[in-house]
């Protein structure tokens, strides 16, 4: 299938699609044709593309989806790998809430002071 029906099928654009193939996330699609320049890619592709979705919705970077993807490739994405990684994504959330809450603080600290040393008329 063309790149056109990836897209559609999977709601990503184009260019995400040559993007991910650039980076390797999705292998490269094949040239079936030599006349013309449209690769063709299949089922296999779709699929990738539909996981790094849902990756991302998790909260996964690319580099990380590759991570993950190169893992599933090289057998390494047993459960050992998938819990410390989790793990690893768990507390990276929790620094991002820690930092989250300071900045909030901060800025509920900035705006009681403001009201309390300005007048509003």
């Amino acid at each position: 299938m063309r790149i056109g029906e990836v897209a559609k099928i999977t709601g990503v654009t184009k260019d995400t699609i040559r993007l991910y193939e650039k980076m390797g996330l999705i292998k490269e699609a094949s040239r079936p044709f030599e006349y013309n320049n449209y690769k063709d890619y299949n089922t296999d592709h779709v699929e990738t593309i539909k996981m790094i979705i849902v990756m991302k919705e998790l909260g996964l970077t690319l580099k990380e989806c590759k991570e993950v993807i190169d893992s599933i490739e090289s057998n390494k994405f047993d459960k050992e790998y998938q819990k410390d990684f989790i793990k690893k994504k768990m507390k990276e959330i929790d620094d991002k809430i820690y930092h989250l809450s300071q900045l909030k603080e901060t800025l509920k600290d900035y705006l009681d002071y403001t009201c309390s040393h300005h007048k509003v008329v």
